[in-house]
């Protein structure tokens, strides 16, 4: 392999996901997808200049090819087009991995396996080094508890996050190991290490990936010839067995941990109830628009349309869902049929590929088992949120397509203008991401400003942390909306009643928004104008007490008392207020 080959991949996989930002509410996010794209950037130009002839392309690419498309044609729909234009930017990152990959490594499919296998052993070494590290210090400040894990920040913020990317490089560090000639037991020993992390991490989505990973090595070792290259490891084998079997007794001691890995109680956790709401108001969504969906990154905008009544968390406690975790149907909501299944396809294309390649039997069914893991998470979490998610996945099918026999299978020629393409995307990209990284700093500044009470400082930043292409946090609320809470404090509520209207413009579902803007409509002496906001308000969330009390309020003000105290009376906890409610309603119904 040449230095730019080299270069090209150690940029877009260890050092991408190494990448971030503590200048970000979300240390991982922008500041991955900002270094992703200018990394591909930067190779998409190389490539132009590379690509002397036209390369053929495989339907694989094809299909990667129209989703990028038929997502960037969303846009033209999606009500919020900041949240389009960026999903559609971070998806290119699967089609510029995969393209760029394909061209750089084509005659080197071998040696940049290899390489793979070998970047990855060393990614893995360094990311369960700092999670035991941390995990270490989290047990024994708060015990051994699931609850206790979710404290881990490690390189993801999120235990679940971490548990699915340590297994999406298994399939690569066990790629090779078969050809080890030294190194054999300590490489055996970091994947069980790596196996029982995963355990530890208690992310049941995982565990159902890593069954089936070792459910594929076991039809492996049924399918493949009788004189494996493994059996002269079987001393190592055994004792690495032993180990990892102890180790996970060892954790069994936790009752948690016997729950969380007995399968009968997937079902009835209290957050598999909370998905199955989510996906019936996504299929809800879908019904909508079933054909050309809500736009690319719409789904947090347009998920509450059908009201969040039913889930306490968000109701009572303002949990914010910002993904429907099931990335199928988060792209049925979002781009219709022909979205899902185009993206649906790109894993069935895959493995139909990947058996009919020249691959070694052992590494068909190593990336087999990481492109159904990579599936099998898609259905329950979020894994085509992430940058380094889909770098990962873009590396599984560059292996796949630089197998593929491209005398037979390819079918359409892409030369210079591709490249072209894919370079003008993530340009484009780099400047997204730097107008949304500027923007979330100025929104960590934003939220600090609004626990001090500092509204001229929360007034400034809320204005910096809005541009043409960001106007969400990172928990779905409208920029605009802590605007429009400053000026109302600052004593502007004209100005305030527009900050609100834009935010609702922004987010036409964010109930606090909305009750915002009634309530200023009240202190105005609108009360018929009002009404009907609050009644928006509490059909997107029934329990909104704030919304409840203005809406009795209103109508006691236009004299409809009865009413007003059977409203006040629908509000879901008791507290003085709601008695010092009734008993005033009631004191002016004797009246």
């Amino acid at each position: 392999m040449s230095l730019l080959q080299r270069c090209f991949i150690i940029c877009i996989f260890p050092l991408t996901v190494l990448s971030y930002s503590p200048a970000l509410l979300d240390y991982y996010h922008y500041s991955r997808f900002t270094v992703a794209v200018f990394f591909l950037a930067v190779f998409a130009g190389f490539a132009t200049f590379i690509a002397s002839e036209p390369k053929k392309l495989t339907l694989l690419d094809l299909v990667l090819l129209t989703f990028t498309g038929w997502s960037a044609c969303s846009i033209f729909w999606a009500p919020n087009l900041a949240e389009a234009i960026y999903t559609v930017l971070r998806g290119s990152i699967l089609l510029s991995v995969v393209t760029l990959t394909t061209l750089l490594m084509l005659h080197v499919r071998d040696q940049f396996s290899l390489f793979i296998h070998f970047l990855s052993r060393i990614l893995t070494a360094i990311i369960l080094i700092f999670v035991i590290a941390e995990g270490y210090e989290v047990v024994r400040d708060t015990g051994f508890s699931n609850k206790a894990l979710y404290d881990l920040n490690v390189f993801f913020g999120h235990k679940s996050l971490i548990a699915g990317y340590l297994f999406l490089l298994l399939p690569f560090n066990l790629l090779h190991i078969r050809a080890a000639k030294k190194g054999f037991t300590i490489s055996i020993l970091l994947i069980l290490l790596q196996v029982v992390t995963i355990i530890m991490l208690q992310s049941r989505t995982v565990y159902l990936a890593l069954f089936l990973l070792v459910a594929s090595l076991a039809i492996y070792g049924v399918r493949s010839p009788s004189k494996s290259s493994l059996r002269q490891y079987k001393k190592q084998i055994a004792v690495g067995i032993l180990v990892s079997v102890g180790a996970l007794l060892l954790l069994l001691q936790q009752e948690e941990l016997r729950q969380r890995l007995n399968p009968t109680t997937y079902l009835s956790s209290q957050t598999a109830s909370e998905r199955r709401l989510v996906w019936y108001k996504t299929s809800l969504l879908i019904k909508d628009n079933p054909w050309v969906g809500v736009g690319s990154g719409n789904w947090k905008t347009e998920f509450a349309r059908h009201s969040v009544e039913g889930s306490y968390r968000m109701q009572d406690q303002d949990v914010v869902f910002t993904r429907a975790h099931n990335d199928f149907l988060e792209i049925f909501a979002e781009l219709g049929v022909p979205g899902v299944l185009t993206y649906l396809s790109i894993f069935f294309i895959a493995l139909l590929y990947l058996f009919r390649s020249s691959a070694t039997l052992w590494s068909k069914h190593c990336l087999a088992a990481g492109i159904i893991g990579f599936f099998i998470m898609s259905m329950i979490d979020f894994p085509r949120e992430r940058p380094e998610f889909l770098i990962i996945l873009g590396l599984y099918l560059s292996i796949i397509n630089l197998y593929t026999d491209r005398d037979t299978s390819g079918f359409l020629r892409g030369g210079k203008l591709y490249f072209v393409m894919l370079l003008a995307i993530n340009l484009l990209g780099i400047a997204v991401g730097v107008m949304r990284y500027k923007a979330e700093v100025s929104c960590v500044k934003m939220l600090q400003a609004q626990v001090k009470g500092d509204w001229p400082a929360l007034l400034a930043s809320s204005i910096g942390a809005r541009n043409v292409l960001s106007n969400l946090t990172p928990a779905a609320v409208p920029v605009d909306f802590y605007r429009g809470l400053a000026l109302y404090n600052m004593g502007d509520k004209k100005n305030a009643l527009d900050a609100f209207i834009s935010a609702n413009e922004d987010h036409p579902y964010h109930f606090h928004t909305i009750n915002n803007m009634g309530t200023i409509k009240v202190e105005s002496g609108h009360f018929e104008e009002a009404l009907p906001i609050f009644d928006e308000a509490i059909r997107i969330n029934p329990r909104f007490e704030d919304a409840l009390f203005n809406k009795a309020y209103c109508l006691s003000q236009l004299g409809q008392i009865s009413q007003a105290l059977k409203i006040v009376e629908e509000v879901p906890t008791e507290s003085p207020k709601k008695e010092e409610f009734i008993r005033q309603l009631t004191k002016m119904k004797k009246e």
